[in-house]
């Protein structure tokens, strides 16, 4: 099955800011269902390096439709300001799955809106 959701996130250096939100649907735009599910945010480098991972308690799914999905970083995974990657996938035993994938721009605070 193909990637859901292809889209870029922007966060800020040193900071939680902003909470990090994706809407999952299929092609035909139908909420995927995924109570249950263990969902995993990777953040990495161009190389392939991990910056950080986030799962459990940081990555919740909530919505009439189970399909919303919110991770939580902390600034201490912000701290180095770049351009880096993502996946948020499913990873339940025997239902892998991509769920979005983009590029993830950490800039500096100093440029808040």
């Amino acid at each position: 099955m193909s990637i859901l959701v292809d889209e870029d996130k922007q966060v800020y250096q040193s900071t939680s800011l902003p909470t990090l939100t994706w809407t999952v649907v299929d092609a035909d735009g139908s909420a995927i269902n995924l109570s249950g599910a263990t969902v995993v945010l990777t953040v990495y480098a161009v190389d392939g390096t991990t910056l950080f991972t986030l799962s459990g308690a940081a990555v919740v799914i909530s919505g009439a439709s189970s399909n919303i999905v919110t991770a939580t970083h902390t600034a201490a995974n912000t701290a180095t300001v770049g351009h880096y990657r993502y996946t948020l996938r499913k990873t339940n035993s025997g239902a892998e799955r991509t769920l979005a994938v983009g590029d993830f721009h950490i800039r500096d605070y100093r440029n808040l809106p």
